[in-house]
């Protein structure tokens, strides 16, 4: 008789225990059913902060049980900000974000982006120009603003946001934060480009909000070499779906601007290959091989800055090495030049 009492007995045991677990999805920190650039935010909320270890740690996109953490934000858990489930919540918790981006499971609850009411700082983007002449590898640079001296953003720490533009014009866009009132050594950021997209998160790490205005960093867009068949062209730039945070996650009101881009075409080059050929490894550290289906006759490094980091010509060989070991990490754009057309190649280096 007694054996039958046991029975209920441990599974009121099992059951409270479970009550002081939370089921996590690596990368998914505000934990509503999507991972995307807001997660970073939540990361680094927590950032700095200790709590329980997951007895199954790692990011691969599968459900885990953790015990809880002592805090939350904005009713989430900590446990979910602890991404890899080290017991740390840190850099190596962005890696959820990285490697599970767009990952979903069930049930999904939508980010709540912020809306235009004619309050707060303005998130713009700024031109050099808004018109220019087009011609060769031509990169256009473009500044993200945030405030400016007649409205100060202020008491921010942490920012997710998106521009979309016209990727029919566009080959691919360089993203460049180093600098900018938000940032500060240690500072975190994730980016993800998909085609017509590419989303940011920027957030602080040192648990102190900033106040300020102007440049927060910035983007080189890559024209696509198919332009250069018409005369004119123009690019439309939008921000979109924008989450500021201030003190314990609290949003922040922001103003978005978008902008427009209008270019002429000056020559008329020749067109891109399809197949640009194989490239590793990548990422790159100190040396990597590009297998191209044409001979090249020159190839050309540019950096996030726009500025042209490697520049040289070749004998016509198909099989190229390159050395990158003095080189700062970062995005880059390679492209090769051959008899009958352009290559191109995105590359990332990293040590």
């Amino acid at each position: 008789m007694k054996r039958l009492f046991l029975v209920p007995l441990l599974l009121l045991l099992w059951m409270a225990d479970l009550s002081g677990q939370q089921l996590v999805w690596p990368g998914d920190a505000n934990s509503n059913g999507v991972v995307n650039n807001v997660d970073l935010l939540y990361i680094g909320a927590g950032f700095g902060t200790q709590g329980p270890a997951r007895n199954t740690q790692g990011v691969a996109w599968q459900p885990a049980q953790a015990s809880n953490w002592n805090q939350s934000i904005d009713s989430i858990n900590y446990a979910h900000l602890d991404c890899n489930g080290d017991g740390f919540i840190n850099n190596d918790d962005s890696l959820g974000i990285l490697v599970n981006y767009d990952s979903t499971n069930l049930p999904i609850t939508a980010d709540s982006f912020m809306t235009a009411n004619g309050s707060g700082p303005p998130l713009f983007l700024d031109l050099a120009n808004d018109t220019i002449s087009f011609s060769n590898d031509t990169i256009i640079p473009v500044d993200i603003h945030l405030g400016d001296s007649s409205f100060i953003a202020d008491s921010v720490y942490s920012l997710a946001f998106s521009i979309l533009f016209d990727s029919t014009i566009v080959d691919t866009i360089i993203d460049d934060f180093d600098g900018g009132f938000l940032n500060h050594t240690g500072a975190m950021r994730v980016v993800h480009y998909e085609k017509g997209r590419i989303e940011f998160g920027i957030t602080r790490t040192n648990q102190t909000l900033t106040t300020g205005f102007g440049r927060i960093g910035g983007i080189n867009i890559v024209m696509d070499d198919n332009l250069r068949i018409s005369s004119t062209f123009v690019l439309e730039l939008e921000i979109v779906d924008i989450v500021v945070f201030g003190v314990e996650a609290a949003q922040k009101q922001v103003q978005p601007a978008g902008t427009q881009l209008v270019g002429e075409v000056l020559t008329s080059r020749l067109r891109p290959q399809v197949n640009s050929g194989r490239l590793y490894p990548v990422p790159a550290r100190d040396q990597l091989r590009w297998e191209t289906p044409a001979p090249l006759v020159e190839i050309t490094l540019v950096a996030a800055t726009g500025q042209v980091a490697l520049q040289r010509a070749i004998d016509h060989q198909s099989v190229v090495d390159i050395d990158v070991a003095d080189l700062p990490v970062g995005e880059y754009i390679l492209s090769g030049r051959t008899e009958v057309g352009i290559l191109r190649k995105r590359l990332l280096i990293q040590r």
